[in-house]
C-alpha cells in the first residue's frame, strides 16, 4: 500500500513483512486513508485490529447509523430497519442499545449521550 511505501522512504528503512503500521490519525477516506509518516507507526496485526474495534472503522458507515438511529427513533421495527438495510436484526439492536457504533454519535435511540469526538477528527495535516 502506498502509506508502507511513503514511511518507509521517509524513515529510510524496510518493514518486514510481519510488521504493519497502524494510523495515529482518522482523516483520509477509505480506501486510501492519511499516508501522512508522521501519522503511521510500526505495530503487529493484532494491535491493528484492535484499533480498528476501538476506533470503529468497521461495519456499517456514519451515515447508515444515522439513518438506522433516525428510523428507530421514528417507531420503525427492528426487523424492518434490517429489512431496509440488509444487516441482522441484532445490528440494528446493537446500535440501537449503544453496544455497536457508539464513537462520533452524541445521542443513543434512547436519548442518552455519550460525547462527540468531532474535534478529535480535526484536520492534522493529513
Amino acid at each position: 500500500m502506498a502509506y508502507r511505501w511513503v514511511y518507509e522512504l521517509v524513515h529510510g528503512i524496510t518493514l518486514a513483512r510481519t510488521q504493519t503500521l497502524l494510523h495515529s490519525c482518522d482523516n483520509g477516506g477509505h480506501p486510501t486513508g492519511c499516508c501522512n509518516p508522521n501519522h503511521l507507526r510500526i505495530g503487529t496485526h493484532a494491535e491493528n485490529m484492535s484499533d480498528m474495534v476501538t476506533r470503529e472503522r468497521h461495519g456499517l458507515p456514519k451515515f447508515a447509523v444515522d439513518g438506522i438511529r433516525r428510523l428507530l427513533s421514528e417507531g420503525r421495527t427492528q426487523q424492518e430497519i434490517a429489512s431496509l438495510y440488509g444487516v441482522s436484526r441484532e445490528a440494528i439492536s446493537a446500535i440501537s442499545t449503544g453496544r455497536s457504533h457508539r464513537a462520533g454519535l452524541s445521542t443513543r435511540v434512547d436519548g442518552s449521550t455519550d460525547g462527540d469526538d468531532t474535534d478529535a477528527r480535526q484536520d492534522r495535516g493529513c
